[in-house]
């Protein structure tokens, strides 16, 4: 077997694998203002997380009236604690008198952080 067979091959096993691995990285996209930091993330099948991210815009009077976090993430924990606060918001919807008090403290600090 070739050599381009081989690589042939590891191209079409490859061809679904969506990665990316960011070791640091700072970023201002103009069109938004918006500042973006990164310290250690990955992105797995389009999906973020990071030992540190931030992301925020600042007030410019047209757009963007006050300070706003658009994305954070710490200790890759924000794709686990989103999940919980998407399943909190289902059961506060759709069985309102289930909910204990625990559940509903936990869906209040959830949605103060999303």
């Amino acid at each position: 077997m070739n050599s381009t067979k081989i690589m042939e091959k590891i191209s079409w096993k490859l061809h679904r694998l969506n990665f990316k691995f960011i070791l640091c990285s700072f970023s201002y996209d103009g069109s938004n203002s918006s500042f973006d930091f990164t310290l250690l993330g990955f992105v797995k099948d389009f999906t973020k997380s990071s030992l540190l991210a931030w992301s925020f815009r600042l007030p410019n009077k047209t757009h963007v009236r006050r300070f706003v976090t658009d994305r954070w993430d710490f200790l890759f924990m924000r794709n686990f604690l989103y999940e919980k606060y998407d399943s909190l918001i289902d059961k506060e919807i759709w069985s309102r008198n289930r909910m204990t008090r625990w559940d509903q403290i936990k869906l209040k600090v959830l949605t103060k952080l999303f």
